[in-house]
């Protein structure tokens, strides 16, 4: 199943920076702000926000939470971010409706509130914004929203990601590969973790991998899957790294290639993927695309060990039990095995039911 991603971002386009102290004339303008900011005059666009801000412009009411929420031209405050995110919000401001229902769901210096975000994402999808969308159909999709409702949640995403929110086309694809709030369409689900990939979304480029490694929604291609398991990996996804490596390990649409598979296996294990930790443990065992090196394949199977996969338990024994690597230890041996059986490994069964004849 797909992670189901969500935003934790500031739902403004425009990073504003600032030091206060400039004094703002009468007739400035928003749009004059915007423009001292494009120029780099940051004091000029904080003082002309501050100001217009005080006299009730939501425009500035909701810049001015946003210098207040990054200590920007301001000290920072997340009470003061939510004091003019509230008053933009009251007066219909969809981003700082956004902005103070992200404030509320996490508690960033207020209490925190599910019931005052979902109200606030309300507020904001139902004018069309679509972080606000994708939010709120996340809550209807985990049930925070006081119900579990997959098909509000379906809708919502849609409307999302129909405006190119990235996040929401994820999600969206998400919906259609688990049939959840809507028919089970692959072909749609392809569709729209490409929308997403195409933007650089990793999670989407990995599921879209996913589609073409096995065929599903999309023509089986290697090929494909490689390029979009690359593009994953080189964002730093570990269960891409991993799937990259099996594919040079095992030369899928791509020739054999054990230098390679060490690199990604070796990128997946330092993000703790235990699979790929094994797996890089057996590379350094055998000699396989890196100097042979007892010492390094210790390590890494003990990584997994440590994660609970059974065959590094059950080869970290191993090493205990002929003294590779390690200093042979019949106790160490033994602990390791009992570890993999417990997990239901026959070798490691068959390993103790040895020992203990012996």
């Amino acid at each position: 199943m797909p992670i189901f991603a969500r935003i934790f971002a500031i739902g403004f386009a425009v990073l504003l920076l600032g030091v206060s102290g400039v004094d703002a004339r009468a007739t400035d303008t928003v749009a004059d702000g915007v423009a001292a900011y494009d120029d780099e005059e940051y004091a000029k666009a904080a003082a002309i926000f501050k100001g217009l801000a005080e006299a009730g412009d939501d425009d500035a009411q909701y810049y001015l939470g946003v210098l207040y929420q990054h200590g920007e031209g301001v000290e920072q405050s997340d009470g003061e971010a939510h004091k003019w995110y509230k008053k933009s919000a009251d007066q219909g401001d969809a981003d700082a409706q956004y902005n103070l229902a992200l404030m509320f769901e996490e508690g960033m210096g207020i209490e925190q509130s599910t019931t005052e975000a979902f109200r606030l994402y309300s507020l904001a999808a139902e004018q069309g914004d679509a972080f606000s969308q994708n939010n709120l159909a996340n809550m209807y999709d985990d049930g925070r929203a006081g119900e579990t409702n997959h098909k509000k949640a379906f809708n919502l995403y849609q409307k999302s990601a129909r405006q190119g929110n990235t996040v929401a086309q994820h999600n969206l694809a998400g919906m259609y590969e688990a049939g959840s709030g809507t028919s089970q369409s692959y072909e749609q689900a392809a569709k729209w973790y490409r929308k997403a990939a195409d933007s650089g979304y990793a999670d989407s480029q990995h599921n879209l991998a996913l589609m073409y490694d096995d065929g599903q929604g999309v023509a089986q291609s290697d090929t494909k899957a490689l390029f979009w398991y690359t593009q994953a990996a080189e964002q730093d996804t570990p269960v891409s790294q991993y799937n990259l490596a099996l594919m040079y390990d095992e030369g899928q649409g791509v020739d054999v290639d054990d230098e390679e598979a060490v690199k990604w296996y070796l990128k997946a294990a330092e993000n703790g993927y235990s699979q790929a930790q094994f797996n890089l443990a057996i590379m350094y065992d055998e000699g396989e695309g890196t100097e042979q090196s007892d010492q390094d394949a210790l390590y890494w199977y003990r990584k997994a060990a440590n994660q609970d996969v059974a065959r590094a338990q059950f080869n970290l024994g191993l090493m205990y039990y002929t003294g590779q690597g390690v200093k042979e230890s019949d106790a160490k041996a033994i602990e390791w095995f009992k570890k993999a059986a417990a997990l239901d490994l026959q070798e490691a069964k068959d390993a103790l039911e040895t020992l203990a004849e012996d």
